[in-house]
């Protein structure tokens, strides 16, 4: 069975060196003061943070396995890579294609109806004090039901 993975994006506050009786390693600190200890059994990790500035976005990947004959699972850092412009771009797009997969009939009928009626109030169709009355207007019409207040 494959290490359960997880991820976290940081803001680099600074890296610490340092040692202990189990050997030397990295204490890299997010902004909000949490340490992440990289071990010396993954110091080509270090290089990661060579060139890191403060406020730089890095994305931690953590590992988690239960050992053999234990029943407490460990975490370890088990990755970190610099955040590039790609990786941005990459994951905005990635959250837009899976709000609109994802968006309920009702949600997507919302925002057209809205947007229908902001295009009345900007061609001075109607004032912007309206744009909310047309846009119910819009929705229950969409959704093929009649608005119970403009039945007459």
């Amino acid at each position: 069975m494959a290490n359960e993975q997880t991820h976290e994006v940081i803001l680099l506050d600074r890296t610490e060196m340092d040692a202990d009786g189990s050997g030397a390693f990295m204490t890299v600190y997010n902004m909000d003061g949490t340490p992440y200890k990289i071990g010396a059994k993954r110091q080509e990790l270090w290089g990661v943070f060579n060139n890191a500035q403060r406020y730089d976005p890095i994305i931690l990947t953590f590992e988690t396995f239960t050992p053999k004959g234990s029943t407490s699972p460990i975490t370890f850092l088990a990755g970190a890579k610099a955040v590039t412009y790609d990786d941005i771009i990459q994951a905005a797009l990635k959250n837009t294609l899976s709000k609109l997969l994802t968006a309920s009939d009702d949600e997507r009928v919302r925002s057209q109806s809205i947007s229908y009626a902001k295009d009345l109030a900007v061609a001075s169709v109607i004032k912007p004090a309206k744009i909310k009355e047309w846009a119910k207007t819009f929705f229950f019409f969409i959704k093929g039901v009649e608005d119970e207040q403009n039945k007459n």
